[in-house]
């Protein structure tokens, strides 16, 4: 089984009105290169800051992309996968 992690974001609207949203996060195919992601916050509301610590194999490539959601309806020529980073390397 690949391992996977599921992001969960939510917000409270000036109304009252919670928006949440998650999505689960996959490893298409395990590179040999061990990395570790965490975030300096469990929470945040927003406008906060929270920062993001990852460490891996040295020499390891790590890419992250944060986005609108409204973003994902656009074109998906810029989403990183598993093929465009072993082309890449």
């Amino acid at each position: 089984m690949a391992p996977s992690a599921q992001v969960v974001v939510y917000t409270i609207r000036p109304e009252g009105e919670v928006v949440v949203d998650s999505l689960t996060v996959t490893v298409e195919k395990p590179f040999a290169n061990e990395v570790s992601v965490s975030f300096s916050r469990d929470s945040a509301k927003p406008g906060d800051q929270v920062n993001l610590l990852a460490t891996a194999t040295p020499d390891s490539l790590v890419a992250f992309r944060v986005v609108d959601k409204s973003v994902l309806l656009m074109d998906k020529d810029n989403d990183i996968t598993c093929n465009k980073v072993e082309h890449l390397v």
